[in-house]
């Protein structure tokens, strides 16, 4: 491929002149349309409030890419992060739900408040002991009672929920509990969906609370249980729309607490596995040196001295004019630099 003469290159090169007289005739008629949906900009405030240290914030590599979820409704805070994080998450009974997670060894279920009612202690206890994380979210005063007949069952000590008199000014992120809260550690964000919280308990650790007046109340709390651990979260379920979409600090309360149990636990086996590393992406260069190709070999080295990773959007049809030092190239650099289709 590398001998290839200039030649076998110009139609390419034609094609391409033809391209951009196209797209100068396509932003000409269509001035100002957009060709995507764009997204509305948050205007709430998120700001540090106390220093953190994210040295615990390493991805875990769990055993199973598997999660189960006990819920009355079809979405869910946990259902939408499940599929965001590509996890293969079943649903089903409470008995078998747990029996499974048991001996399969998934490191989380999830428990919506709706379902709560039908979870039996014996189930939950069992999993707790092969040291399973259950994450019990969309917690209201209404479940208050169902909470304390599970640890009555387990024979533990559970925080009751308890309503606000009005709604909460802010949502903040523990500092001390980077493993989880990661990029969320020490921040407080402008949120009002809180409406109830937990009564303090010895046996609960803050994860994060809601600013109500001058109180911080527990929002999301974790308790060790017979060797696993409970985490508990108020708020509301996600409205309709896009996780994506949801991820802003007006939906905080009620999406975060499931997005961040989920990647402290199964970071490596996700597919959106976190990556400090910007990326930059180039448009339409063959993958070869030269004409209508790119310096690859510069952009390996500005890639590395910035450390950013540089992303080449190709067109597949030219994939026949690439030429085998630059596929060898980006195979042996993949960390820095590599390609995709455009298109």
């Amino acid at each position: 491929m590398s001998r290839l003469s200039s030649i076998g290159v110009l139609p390419e090169a034609f094609r391409h002149r033809v391209w951009s007289l196209e797209e100068s005739l396509r932003s000409a008629l269509g001035k100002d349309q957009l060709g995507f949906a764009k997204r509305s900009v948050s205007r709430a405030r998120v700001r540090m409030v106390t220093p953190r240290n994210l040295a615990g914030t390493k991805s875990a590599a769990p055993r199973a890419a598997t999660a189960g979820l006990l819920s009355a409704s079809a979405r869910s805070a946990f259902s939408l992060a499940a599929a965001h994080f590509g996890l293969d998450l079943r649903t089903g009974d409470g008995p078998s739900i747990f029996r499974r997670a048991t001996t399969e060894q998934w490191p989380l279920v999830a428990v919506t408040a709706d379902a709560g009612p039908t979870v039996r202690g014996a189930d939950v206890l069992s999993y707790l002991r092969a040291g399973g994380t259950i994450f019990i979210g969309e917690i209201t005063p209404a479940a208050d009672a169902w909470l304390q007949a599970l640890a009555r069952e387990l024979g533990v000590e559970l925080p009751r929920s308890r309503p606000l008199a009005q709604r909460a000014a802010a949502l903040t992120f523990s500092a001390l509990r980077p493993e989880i809260t990661a990029e969320m550690s020490g921040l407080e964000i402008q949120n009002d969906e809180g409406d109830c919280f937990f009564e303090a308990s010895p046996a609960a650790t803050p994860i994060a609370w809601l600013n109500a007046d001058a109180d911080l109340l527990p929002a999301v709390v974790q308790i060790g249980v017979a060797g696993g651990r409970l985490v508990l979260a108020v708020g509301p379920s996600p409205g309709e729309g896009r996780a994506v979409d949801l991820l802003q600090p007006e939906h905080a309360l009620g999406v975060l607490p499931a997005f961040l149990i989920v990647r402290s636990l199964y970071g490596e086996a996700a597919w959106h596995s976190p990556f400090a590393m910007a990326n930059f992406t180039i448009d339409d260069p063959m993958l070869r040196q030269g004409l209508l190709g790119l310096d690859f070999g510069a952009a390996l080295a500005a890639a590395s001295a910035g450390n950013f990773h540089l992303t080449v959007a190709t067109v597949p049809r030219e994939l026949r004019l690439a030429d085998r030092s630059t596929v060898a190239l980006l195979a042996n650099n993949h960390g820095r630099i590599s390609a995709c289709y455009h298109g």
